[in-house]
């Protein structure tokens, strides 16, 4: 490497000195031209509503002697709930299983789940049911362990309550599409529109429409679900609400019963996880559609009188076989069992639901008690519930 002669190392220290004046003085400019910026505090928090109707107390979720979930909003958003069963799945303590590709079950402390509320109305918990979309719900509120002090003889498992979504009076509008594996398909939209200028009157339409396949052999399911409501002040202290909500459920392959596990040796029948018994032509077609009306009328300022009343009807149009494999072991070849042929048509000609009750609502943040009637009161709670189902269910078998 050739030396640096004197002259030359002498004119690259000066130049390296000019840098660093330079760059000293940039710094010193840039420091008395800097500005501090007041201080901006930026907080974000997932709101999570109380539960005022599972249990149908003032209480908020640390009073509550029970241990209570809430599938707010936002997280059905986040976390793509699409439906009932997707939420079950991700609640505390509860076990999701199948009978067959339309009938699921949930469990909870050793019990199965029966008891399902629809804006604290009891609703008829068949597995047409249990497939709502969550497009219909603001929030889904599970309280686990028996809930019979307001809610008649109650089940040792868990209570679910289904709260619809409800008007505003200011215009939101969203829409969102949807991807996934299987060809999953989705697209849903929810329109909040006031009617008057005011508020006063106020109405909200929500509309999903959902196509897919599954992991198993031929099985494709289709559902397309809507909801309008309507929404009123009537006076400043009474409030009306009435809206129909409909779901077409039309899955194709469906099945009837599990595949079995074991063979007739005893040993495992080693079938592959996409097996799929029933052929290309079985379906399960159901059709769900519910009328609702809610009246809220306040006295001063703790009597509030609620009255909920909604009629369902459900049509259900299954094609399917019937494999004679339930409780018994998988034989080889299949035509070693005998195979039916079922075609039903049930139809729930009306399921006609009333509830009212009065209460009075203490003062909020009030740890004394109200007096009435010359007496200490806490709470005063009056109600009643209605429910009549009509139904039938013909039917035809015959061998396959």
């Amino acid at each position: 490497m050739p030396a640096i002669s004197a002259p030359l190392a002498t004119l690259s220290a000066a130049l390296l000195c000019a840098l660093a004046m330079t760059t000293s003085t940039a710094h010193a400019a840039d420091a008395t031209s800097a500005k501090t910026l007041d201080q901006v505090n930026v907080n974000g928090a997932v709101s999570r509503a109380q539960p005022a109707t599972t249990t149908r107390l003032p209480l908020t979720l640390q009073e509550t002697p029970q241990s209570v979930s809430v599938i707010g909003l936002q997280r059905l958003e986040d976390e793509s709930l699409f439906s009932i069963d997707d939420v079950m799945r991700n609640v505390t303590g509860v076990n999701v299983s199948f009978y067959d590709t339309q009938r699921p079950l949930y469990f909870a402390r050793g019990f199965q789940i029966t008891d399902f509320q629809v804006d604290g109305l009891p609703t008829y918990s068949g597995s047409t049911n249990q497939e709502y979309d969550t497009v219909f719900y603001d929030r889904i509120e599970v309280i686990r362990g028996a809930n019979g002090l307001l809610t008649g003889a109650g089940i040792p498992s868990a209570t679910v309550n289904l709260l619809r979504k409800r008007p505003g009076k200011e215009f939101d509008a969203s829409f969102a599409v949807s991807a996934g594996t299987w060809d999953f398909r989705r697209m849903q939209a929810d329109v909040n529109a006031p009617l008057t200028e005011d508020g006063r009157w106020r109405s909200r339409v929500v509309a999903a429409w959902q196509d897919r396949d599954y992991y198993y052999d031929r099985y494709h399911d289709n559902k397309m679900s809507g909801m309008a409501v309507l929404e009123g002040d009537l006076t400043d202290s009474t409030t009306l609400t009435v809206g129909y909500q409909r779901q077409d459920n039309s899955p194709v392959g469906s099945t009837w019963g599990t595949v079995p596990f074991f063979a007739a040796d005893g040993s495992l029948a080693n079938l592959s996880r996409s097996t799929n018994l029933a052929p290309e032509w079985t379906r399960w077609q159901r059709e769900t559609s519910t009328a609702f009306a809610n009246l809220e009328q306040r006295f001063g300022e703790d009597w509030l009188l609620r009255v909920n009343t909604a009629h369902q009807g459900q049509c259900a149009e299954p094609a399917r076989v019937w494999h004679r494999l339930s409780g018994r072991r998988w034989q080889r070849p299949v035509s070693a069992n005998r195979r039916w042929r079922d075609r039903r048509h049930p139809r729930q000609r009306g399921c006609v639901s009333v509830r009212w009750f009065l209460a009075v609502r203490p003062p909020a943040r009030c740890g004394g008690r109200r007096q009435l009637a010359g007496s200490a009161i806490d709470l005063v709670w009056l109600g009643a519930d209605l429910s009549r189902r009509l139904g039938d269910l013909p039917q035809r078998l015959w061998p396959a």
